[in-house]
């Protein structure tokens, strides 16, 4: 996910005088610089600058603390934790390998085989699932439940097997544990 989406989806949520505060300063700070520098070159380059400071802070400091409506809706329907969910969204974006990358979809990070199984087990459709924000959370939250069945109703299994499928090896069995670290560590279950 870009800094722009991530922007929106933390903007979404937040309370209507936040964004009241933030716009005002923005606001401010424009009319101090027309006042003091009357230069539009240097307004239009220190609006952009707060801008992206506004927004670093939002994504940073709120950003793992906002929920996502349809994140909530998703996890609800088919009861997994939405704040597990959440993190696991927050753990994977934006994916780090841009090879990688290229194959996953919607802010969960679904590959082709996640969004083929929600599927065939959710009548979830893949197309739209890769470009509908609600429908790829629902995807997600389907695939991690459907895990968590596979792992006997254990949640933090389920996680494992959501992140590293077959744990049959050693190596996708460390990659489930480290993932599974990872997961409790950002939802605060630790």
């Amino acid at each position: 996910m870009n800094m722009a989406s991530n922007l929106a989806e933390a903007a979404s949520s937040l309370p209507a005088n936040f964004l009241v505060a933030a716009t005002l300063l923005l606001g401010l700070s424009s009319v101090y610089l027309v006042i003091f520098w009357q230069s539009w070159p240097r307004i239009f380059g220190v609006s952009l600058l707060a801008m992206a400071s506004i927004s670093f802070t939002i994504t940073a400091t709120l950003g793992k603390d906002v929920i996502d409506p349809c994140l909530e809706k998703a996890a609800s329907e088919f009861g997994v934790p939405a704040k597990v969910l959440n993190a696991m969204r927050l753990a994977d974006s934006p994916p780090h390998n841009e090879a990688l990358a290229a194959r996953l979809f919607g802010p969960m990070g679904l590959g082709e085989p996640a969004l083929l199984a929600a599927q065939k087990g959710a009548n979830i459709d893949p197309d739209e699932a890769k470009i509908d924000t609600c429908q790829n959370f629902r995807a997600a939250a389907w695939f991690l439940s459907d895990a968590r069945r596979r792992a006997g109703g254990d949640l933090w299994q389920g996680v494992g097997l959501y992140y590293a499928g077959d744990t049959s090896t050693k190596r996708r069995k460390d990659l489930s544990d480290l993932y599974i670290a990872r997961i409790q560590k950002a939802a605060g279950e630790n």
